[in-house]
C-alpha cells in the first residue's frame, strides 16, 4: 500500500478469515504491512529506504492461506468520501492464488503463524542472503590490467555443465569511463548470447550504485557479482 495525504496512513487494517466474526490479525497498517509484526525483512519491507517512510511503498508478501473466504479492511479517521471524491489518497494492490478443486488448505491464524515461525526466519535470511555456493564448482580467477584493445579471456572445458556465478571489480582513475568501455562478452556452443559493458551487465550503470537483488549484488568496494545460471552443452 502506498498512502498520500494527512493521516492517510494512521488507520487499522484487519483481515478476516473464512467468515469469521472476529479479524485474526488487527493492527496498525503500517506494523502489518512493513513494520515486522507479522514477518521480518524482506517478507514485510518498504521501499524506498532514501523515501520518508510514510511516503514509501508498505508491502507484506508474507501468505495468509484461507480455506473459504478472506476478507481485508481498512478504517481510517482521515478517510472523507464526498460524491466521487474521495481523499486522502490510499493506494492498494491484493494478489491472491486460487487452488484447485479439492485442494486441503489450512488456513491462517496465530496458531499456524507461531508453528511456522523458523520456518520464516529462515525463508527471510535466505532471501536477505542467498548461497549459491556449490562445493564441487570449478573456480576460475585472474587478474590483468588491460590496455585499449586487451582481453582478459578465460575457456571453459566439459561437456553439459553451467556457470553459476560471475564476479568482476574494475580498479581505474576514471571508474565511470570504466564501467562503459570494458565489455563483458561470453560465447557459448559457439554462439556469442552476452556483449555489454561490465556497468550495464551487471545493473549498476556508468556509476557504482550498492544493490543487491537476488541474482546479482554490487557492494560498496565495487565488486560486481551475477549468479544467473548460464547452461552450455560444449
Amino acid at each position: 500500500m502506498t498512502f498520500a495525504g494527512q493521516g492517510a496512513s494512521e488507520g487499522t487494517l484487519r483481515i478476516y478469515i473464512d467468515n469469521g466474526e472476529e479479524p485474526v490479525i488487527t493492527d496498525s497498517v503500517l506494523k502489518i504491512l512493513s513494520g515486522g509484526l507479522l514477518a521480518g525483512e524482506p517478507l514485510s519491507a518498504s521501499v524506498s529506504p532514501e523515501t520518508e517512510y510514510q511516503r514509501r511503498g508498505h508491502n507484506l508478501y508474507l501468505p495468509l492461506p484461507y480455506a473459504e473466504h478472506c476478507k481485508i479492511t481498512y478504517e481510517c479517521d482521515a478517510i472523507e468520501i464526498d460524491g466521487d471524491k474521495r481523499r486522502p489518497s490510499i493506494y492498494y494492490n491484493i494478489n491472491y492464488r486460487t487452488y484447485a478443486k479439492g485442494t486441503e488448505v489450512e488456513s491462517f491464524s496465530t496458531k499456524v503463524l507461531t508453528v511456522a515461525k523458523p520456518l520464516l526466519e529462515k525463508t527471510c535470511k535466505t532471501l536477505l542472503r542467498p548461497d549459491f555456493t556449490d562445493e564441487k564448482a570449478e573456480i576460475h580467477s585472474g587478474s590483468q590490467i588491460l590496455k585499449p584493445g586487451d582481453y582478459l579471456t578465460f575457456e571453459l572445458k566439459g561437456k553439459n555443465k553451467a556457470i553459476r556465478k560471475i564476479s568482476v571489480k574494475l580498479i581505474a582513475e576514471n571508474i565511470n569511463q570504466a564501467l562503459r568501455s570494458t565489455v563483458l562478452s561470453t560465447s557459448f556452443d559457439g554462439n556469442q548470447t552476452i556483449w555489454a559493458p561490465v556497468g550495464e551487465f551487471f545493473g549498476t550503470g556508468y556509476q557504482l550504485f550498492p544493490s543487491k537483488t537476488w541474482y546479482s549484488e554490487v557492494s560498496v568496494d565495487g565488486q560486481m557479482t551475477a549468479w544467473w545460471v548460464m547452461p552450455y552443452q560444449d
